[in-house]
């Protein structure tokens, strides 16, 4: 009866362009969607083969990714392969040039990827790199709850832990992409981490939530790495507090200035609010405890409890100052 009714929720989706579940041994399938999209949902902003482009903001699913596109230009895409170390966005295109801001490999570090979540030393395990043996992010199922010409919402949930082995902890997450105006658009996360163990996360450098940025755009490239404190460069904003951080520059032989920024509000519970940043001028920025932890004293986080983070990305032409990205900290931040 469960499977009966899992291929027909498994159908259902499909008709709407969504990807079905990807399920780990055990997993129990995500229940069916109570609220119906409108009428015109599939028709006008979900795309298929052979369908004009679009304008507006339109979603196409296939199999493990979702691709966002406007005016035919690939804006972001969600990889959430089952061969993956951990889901996460690539490209992110720049909102003048249609080139990527981030990077899905570039040396010295290959293993980042674009728009990342995921952690080290996690109950013993790696859920940041090396062999899937050693931990892995798997999706259980991603979807698209809602989108029109400029908003789109898209949530996944996901299971922690080595390969045969029970999950440590699930993670909800709900992304909003918006595009703001034709110089810049944000994407929300909202990450709900359910721990079903007790967990303790060890001092490491390797996580949490950040990007890789382009090369051209790192300062290693030529770019400029800058927070909201004024300060510019890894060597005066790693290990420094600061609301946000950016990586900006002309575009490989462009004249044009464009930049990725990672926001994260004050709020945030324990040692995850105000926290200090790690910068690497190759680019990397991510703001995160963990590092900056004593090593007799490591994050735990209760069985049961619901741990939430926020942050948001913001990709735009420009400088931060012309990308108004103090007022995008402070409209990010009054949010609930």
């Amino acid at each position: 009866m469960q499977r009966r009714s899992f291929l027909k929720n498994t159908a259902m989706l499909a008709t709407l362009g969504l990807t079905p579940p990807i399920l780990s041994s055990g997993a129990t399938p995500p229940a069916a969607p109570e609220k119906k999209p409108p009428a015109d949902f599939d028709a006008k902003y979900v795309n298929h083969a052979g369908a004009p482009p679009q304008k507006h903001l339109t979603y196409y699913n296939y199999e493990s990714q979702a691709w966002f596109r406007k005016n035919n230009i690939n804006l972001t895409t969600y990889r959430a392969g089952v061969a993956q170390k951990y889901p996460y966005w690539y490209p992110l295109a720049g909102p003048a040039t249609g080139l990527s801001l981030i990077a899905e490999s570039a040396q010295p570090w290959p293993h980042h990827r674009g728009i990342f979540f995921g952690c080290d030393r996690v109950n013993g395990g790696n859920y940041w790199q090396n062999a899937l043996a050693d931990g892995q992010i798997l999706s259980q199922g991603f979807r698209l709850e809602s989108i029109d010409e400029t908003h789109a919402i898209f949530t996944d949930r996901c299971h922690w832990n080595k390969p045969g082995q029970d999950p440590i902890l699930t993670d909800e997450r709900r992304y909003e992409l918006r595009l703001l105006d034709e110089r810049r658009y944000i994407l929300d996360a909202t990450l709900d981490l359910h721990p079903l163990t007790p967990i303790t996360i060890q001092q490491t450098n390797h996580g949490l939530y950040g990007v890789r940025c382009a090369p051209d755009i790192s300062v290693t490239g030529g770019g400029t790495l800058e927070s909201d404190t004024g300060a510019k460069g890894a060597a005066n904003i790693h290990g420094k507090r600061a609301r946000w951080c950016s990586f900006y520059g002309k575009r490989a032989g462009l004249d044009i200035t464009e930049g990725v920024a990672v926001l994260i509000p004050e709020n945030l519970p324990g040692p995850f609010g105000k926290s200090r940043w790690f910068a690497r001028d190759y680019g990397n920025i991510s703001p995160m405890p963990m590092l900056f932890i004593p090593r007799d004293q490591p994050i735990t986080l209760p069985k049961g409890e619901t741990l939430r983070l926020r942050y948001r990305v913001v990709a735009y032409a420009g400088t931060p100052k012309e990308a108004g990205l103090d007022g995008l900290w402070e409209d990010f931040a009054a949010k609930a």
